[in-house]
This record gives structure tokens, sequence and C-alpha cells, in this order.
């Protein structure tokens, strides 16, 4: 839904779950809050 731009402009996830293929080419900004964490 978030590609066919029929979903809020908004698209929330952390950068773990981010990571993981999903491709979002129909997004041109990208905020950053969740700093990853390695032990």
């Amino acid at each position: 839904e978030f590609q066919a731009g029929n979903a809020p402009p908004i698209f929330l996830l952390t950068s773990q779950v981010g990571g993981l293929g999903l491709t979002l080419t129909r997004a041109d900004r990208v905020i950053v809050v969740d700093p990853a964490w390695n032990p």
C-alpha cells in the first residue's frame, strides 16, 4: 500500500525490521531515530 500511494505518507519501523529486504522506492526522506544496537 505504501508503494501504491494509498497509505498515509508516514511509514514507521525499526532499523532491524527495515533492514530485512524491504524496498521503499517511493520514499524520498528517511529519518532515523532508532540507533542500531550491537552488543
